[in-house]
């Protein structure tokens, strides 16, 4: 379905991201564990007294570890690995 509307498309596409991430979240125990961790290093980077670079390099590179593990399961999941 072709919308004219960016709004539309933008409200679809991240309706579809998050679904993608719920279903990740659901059925990958690795995506799991990555939740987890993410959510402790957020919550002990607030009380840690680190400068605020600091804290927003370690929250965005588990981001790209938790990127590539749904990069992993995606290509897993293709290849039936």
């Amino acid at each position: 379905m072709r919308y004219s509307n960016p709004f539309l498309r933008l409200l679809n596409a991240s309706r579809y991201s998050l679904s993608g991430f719920y279903y990740a979240f659901k059925n990958e125990q690795a995506f799991q564990y990555e939740c987890v961790v993410f959510a402790l290093i957020a919550a002990v980077s607030i009380f840690v007294p680190l400068t605020i670079e600091r804290k927003i390099i370690l929250i965005f590179s588990w981001l790209v570890v938790m990127c590539l593990e749904l990069i992993n399961s995606a290509v897993s999941k293709e290849l039936s690995i």
